[in-house]
């Protein structure tokens, strides 16, 4: 799925970079699922979570409200729901026996409860939020008439154990590689890569994954994907996406950017040279667009596309600022074309 996003935006084009294409082209691999690199059967995750989880009767509910609210929270947030009765009695409805049958709290119930009982934890309660939101998508406004509370969503759900334990049981890593999956295919890059860094650690592609999600998040975010190109580790990969969406972001931040990846000592040479080439364009560009008085265009984009289609006016307004020197050095670079140009010419 990734891999075909990537795709998408041409960040797997031409020959292979084998420093990170090899490590994150994860629907290839076959090898034991890890946190959020595949997704374990769902059947399997069911019975798994359903043998982890246990009934709630109301004695003890109220037992474990008036020694430990706290417990009694995480109890509620972990039971599972009551609808069918178990011929013996099991998990907390085993320790608190009396002389009649007592019913188990429903899903509805326990929903409840915790909604109220969170209201004392609010730390807590902010917690399942933000872990679950990424997980869940957008998560409603309880205080809007007929929308779920927090109980209801995470309650003896198998969410419940990623947002207590994190990915370690094989229940929760389905919940994690389902969420990302289906943020992979609504490309909704930001909640992937939130959904990759909160569950994806130890995953043997974390790394590449991560700069593959935020590449593909410059791409998509336009001028505002800028800073997310940045976080990039991999010299090469932040190289190719800054020179293919340069055209779309601010002269000031391209020539940052084209100046941070001239600074990486890991940048290919042939990369390095496509560099150089852009961010002396650019450098030209800002020395024209701060002559005075300023000439008439106001982005890098609309100065290069006047130059193209009418290089005399810019030769006009730059004499009227009487840089004369310049006129004729700047005027040359413009219109003689850039090595990989004149290259792809022949």
């Amino acid at each position: 799925m990734l891999r075909s996003t990537c795709q998408l935006w041409g960040l797997i084009e031409g020959p292979a970079d084998a420093s990170w294409e090899s490590e994150a082209s994860v629907e290839e691999r076959s090898a034991v699922p890890t946190n959020l690199c595949a997704s374990p059967n769902s059947s399997q995750s069911q019975s798994s979570s359903s043998s982890c989880s246990f009934l709630l009767t109301p004695s003890a509910l109220s037992f474990l409200k008036s020694h430990s609210p706290l417990l009694a929270t995480l109890a509620c947030l972990s039971a599972c729901k009551g609808e069918a009765a178990r011929t013996q009695s099991s998990g907390w409805s085993g320790y608190f026996r009396s002389g009649r049958k007592e019913v188990v709290l429903d899903g509805e119930q326990i929903a409840c409860e915790v909604d109220h009982l969170l209201k004392d934890f609010p730390i807590l309660r902010f917690y399942l939020q933000s872990m679950a939101e990424p997980v869940l998508g957008t998560l409603s406004n309880e205080d809007e008439e007929g929308s779920p509370g927090l109980g209801a969503l995470v309650c003896g759900k198998p969410l419940i154990s990623l947002l207590l334990s994190g990915p370690q049981e094989e229940v929760a890593q389905v919940v994690a590689a389902e969420a990302f999956q289906k943020a992979l295919s609504s490309r909704d890059l930001g909640r992937a890569l939130r959904l990759l860094e909160l569950y994806g650690q130890g995953c043997s592609q974390e790394g590449a994954l991560r700069d593959l999600l935020l590449a593909c998040a410059a791409l998509q975010d336009g001028d505002q994907g800028i800073p997310q190109l940045f976080r990039v580790q991999n010299a090469n990969l932040r190289a190719r996406v800054a020179l293919q969406a340069l055209e779309n972001w601010p002269l000031s931040a391209g020539r940052e950017l084209l100046e941070f990846c001239l600074h990486d000592p890991s940048t290919d040479s042939s990369l390095r040279t496509d560099l150089e080439v852009k961010k002396k364009e650019l450098d030209i560009y800002h020395w024209m667009l701060t002559l005075n008085p300023p000439l008439p265009w106001a982005t890098w984009q609309e100065l290069r596309s006047e130059s193209n289609s009418n290089s005399e006016a810019i030769l006009s307004k730059m004499l009227e600022a009487k840089e004369f020197a310049s006129v004729c050095s700047v005027v040359r670079a413009l219109r003689c074309p850039r090595p990989t140009e004149a290259a792809a010419q022949d």
